[in-house]
């Protein structure tokens, strides 16, 4: 199976920054969650399949970024998808990062602080991490 090549759009910073946080963050659970060993060991797991499942959708993402992907590709019956203004899309992530936040707030209500704490911690960690992997396989050719 031969893979797609991609160009990684982002700089060296951007990958640095990631970095940091994903190794800052890890090493805050293990500082604070090393008293709870089943929700440490819960957290590497987490992380782990979030990165997976993180780099997997920033992958897509990427792909369906390419130029070329927008291209029809002979089939004459495929309407182009519809692009949506940019005003609609900023406020659609806006009100979803609002409701993200709303909602992790409020579930710290209803749920153990420690595994509310490992749950949000290993999200950051894969966000971040799945970055770092992105660009180590898609880094940018030196040409």
């Amino acid at each position: 199976m031969t893979r797609k090549r991609v160009e990684y759009p982002f700089s060296k910073v951007a990958v640095y920054w990631c970095t940091a946080i994903s190794i800052l963050s890890a090493v805050t659970s293990l500082l604070i969650l090393y008293v709870y060993p089943i929700l440490l060991v819960s957290y590497f797991g987490i992380a782990m399949v979030l990165t997976f499942v993180m780099y997997k959708l920033k992958l897509r993402y990427l792909l369906k970024r390419r130029p070329e992907s927008g291209k029809n590709l002979g089939n004459k019956r495929v309407e182009p998808i519809r692009r949506v203004p940019p005003k609609w899309r900023v406020l659609a992530q806006v009100i979803g990062f609002v409701l993200i936040v709303v909602l992790s707030v409020i579930s710290l209500g209803f749920v153990d602080p420690a595994i509310w704490f490992m749950c949000v911690n290993g999200f950051v960690t894969s966000l971040s991490l799945s970055e770092v992997f992105l660009y180590i396989v898609y880094k940018p050719s030196k040409s």
